[in-house]
């Protein structure tokens, strides 16, 4: 669990208690500016990353410098969000990971338009970025505000160990994936040539033939046979 309350920052000691084995707690603030909403995750107790600027005033490139410079991950929240500030208009150069799912808020629908912009903006570059080595991984965060909302929806992280190094590190990698429920469990591998990458991972290739694979392991209420998926010619195909 990640806490990222707006413009503020735990002071040591508030959640160490509530840590376990199986319990990991990362600590993060919403940079809440003028000109959109942003998570800097892994700071540093007491950390307040500065919140009080807009675009036109240039201060995004140190504020993220702060949070990099301690290990942390620049995530660009909701950025079509329909309410004022909500809109993200930073450049996301500099940003690590991008938010394309975002929690219910009041609404009863854990999927709404701001959501499908965002991800239809993120997956029509994503080609493109790629290729330029500017490629940044999608992120699912609950946005809790309401009793009941935390883990709607959450993202999946494929990490050496649970710790927030090893998590930031999985999640800046793209070793990751979102779900509604926890219940859910998706494996997806790309094959070409003998050669296998899993999700995050790179698979080389030209204009031979590869094979895609997404396996849906556990999907409450739905049907467990729709997620099972193969295509074959797809130059340059990476599980990201």
């Amino acid at each position: 669990m990640a806490t990222t309350e707006h413009n503020s920052a735990a002071e040591p000691g508030v959640w160490g208690h509530l840590a376990a084995d199986d319990f990991l707690i990362v600590l993060g603030e919403e940079v809440t500016t003028r000109t959109g909403h942003w998570l800097a995750l892994g700071i540093n107790p007491g950390e307040v990353v500065d919140w009080n600027h807009r675009v036109r005033d240039g201060l995004i490139d140190q504020c993220l410098d702060q949070v990099h410079r301690v290990g942390g991950l620049c995530v660009a929240a909701h950025p079509h969000a329909p309410y004022p500030s909500g809109d993200f208009m930073f450049p996301l150069r500099g940003f690590d990971v991008v938010e394309v799912w975002n929690g219910l808020w009041t609404s009863d629908r854990p999927w709404n338009a701001d959501n499908e912009a965002a991800l239809a903006e993120w997956g029509m570059s994503l080609a493109a970025d790629i290729h330029t080595g500017s490629w940044r991984p999608a992120m699912g965060n609950s946005d809790t505000h309401l009793e009941g909302q935390i883990g709607i929806p959450h993202t999946v992280v494929f990490a050496e160990e649970l710790s927030t190094e090893a998590i930031l590190t999985g999640i800046r990698a793209g070793r990751s994936w979102i779900a509604e429920s926890a219940d859910v469990d998706v494996l997806f591998t790309a094959n070409a040539d003998g050669r296998v990458a899993g999700v995050g991972e790179q698979l080389a290739n030209s204009w031979w033939a590869g094979r895609s694979t997404g396996n849906s392991a556990r999907c409450p209420g739905g049907d467990r046979q729709l997620p099972h998926r193969s295509r074959e010619g797809s130059p340059g195909a990476s599980p990201r």
